[in-house]
């Protein structure tokens, strides 16, 4: 329900890594979003997000439940089960709208489960380039 708090778990060991964290920059940006408040919908009805590597999932969740819109969320493999957690404990809080989890490995073509969604209205990413990711191939993949 609008107003209610996202709930997330976070993990930093074993195969996840950083990815399992909510950073600063997903913090900022869902609050800038939030209180922009939703565009259009270029299509009319529910405006379409694509959320690269979301990690633990905070502006996906944040944007499903308060924009009620239609959200993908994606990362790598070893992030997907917390991921998947995530929205699964903020959809028993009644979410907008459901997220969708997908596997997105940078540098590769748009997976089916990305593709399937599209087009989106709003591609986003938050804190996801450092010096410890690739940040060509991110664009190879933004671009495919």
């Amino acid at each position: 329900s609008p107003g209610a708090a996202v709930t997330l778990a976070q993990r930093r060991s074993g195969a996840i890594g950083r990815g399992g964290m909510v950073w600063d920059g997903a913090f900022a940006l869902a609050d800038h979003l939030l209180s922009e408040g939703p565009p259009p919908a270029p299509r009319g009805g529910a405006l379409r997000v694509l959320d690269v590597s979301t990690g633990a999932g905070l502006t996906a969740c944040a944007l499903a439940r308060h924009w009620e819109c239609e959200v993908v969320a994606t990362d790598i493999a070893s992030v997907l089960p917390l991921l998947r957690e995530n929205v699964a404990a903020n959809a028993a809080g009644s979410l907008g709208r459901v997220v969708d989890v997908a596997e997105q490995d940078w540098g590769a073509v748009l997976s089916p489960a990305v593709a399937s969604h599209g087009p989106y209205d709003l591609v986003l990413a938050a804190d996801c380039v450092a010096s410890v990711y690739d940040g060509a191939a991110l664009a190879d993949t933004l671009l495919a």
